[in-house]
Formats: structure tokens, sequence, C-alpha cells
């Protein structure tokens, strides 16, 4: 959609090509391809999110003692042989978060895609053919 909206826009504003190693007046292509104001807050979200699902789910280790401090043995829920419980745990808080927060990033792609291009220029996919005939104009 970035690709498309920058390209409709040379309809308005002539630029020079992207390329990934510029010479002259040629321009360099995006850090991850995408314009910094899209790729820098993608990439905060994406951290984010991956971070608050790593706090949704972890081990829980619980030892057990009686009230002198001394290892409980016979614990009917733990390994044989000693008094530790190991667990699957998880956050419901944290994967709360994450499911709001994935909620917002689809709702800011279903709006970034529901945005009209300025120009009345044909919509192409990011080929070279097609850019390229675009660029041309016809001999007939």
């Amino acid at each position: 959609m970035v690709a498309m909206h920058e390209y409709t826009d040379s309809y308005f504003k002539r630029r020079s090509l992207r390329f990934s190693f510029p010479t002259g007046m040629q321009r360099s292509t995006y850090w991850l391809q995408l314009p910094y104001r899209y790729g820098i807050p993608l990439l905060i979200a994406s951290g984010l999110l991956h971070w608050i699902v790593s706090e949704t789910l972890f081990l829980v280790r619980i030892c057990f003692f009686d009230r002198d401090g001394n290892p409980i043995t016979d614990c009917k829920w733990c390994t044989p042989s000693n008094n530790i419980l190991i667990l699957l745990g998880y956050s419901t808080t944290a994967l709360m978060v994450a499911i709001v927060l994935e909620g917002v990033m689809v709702a800011i792609l279903l709006a970034t895609g529901m945005r009209r291009f300025k120009s009345g220029m044909p919509i192409v996919r990011s080929s070279s053919w097609s850019i390229a005939a675009a660029c041309h104009h016809l001999l007939w």
C-alpha cells in the first residue's frame, strides 16, 4: 500500500527512482522497505507485542516446606523424591493487553487500506513491467 501510494504521488510530483545502491540523483531505498513514519511504529508495536505475548505463559516452580522449614517429601502432586511442583502458569492481563494491541494494529491496517489515492493513475502492482509501461509514452 505504501509503495502504491508513493507511485500514485508521482503523478503530481516527479521524483527520482529508488535504488539499493544509489548514484548521482538516485534515491536510496527505505530501511525495511517502508518509510520511517510506518516502519518505526511498526517495529515498536511488533516488539512490544512479542514481549507481551512472551509474558503470557511462564513456568511456576513451587517448593513445599513444613512449619519448621523442612522439605515435605510426601507431597502427592510433587515429582518423586523431592518437594518441587512445576506447572505452566499464564497471565490473563498480559493476554488481554496482547489482544487489544493486536486489535489496534489490525484497525490501523484497515484504516490505512481504506485511504484513497490522490491521482487518477491506474493502480498497478509493484511489478517493474507495469511501472515501466506507466513511465513511457504510447507511440501510436
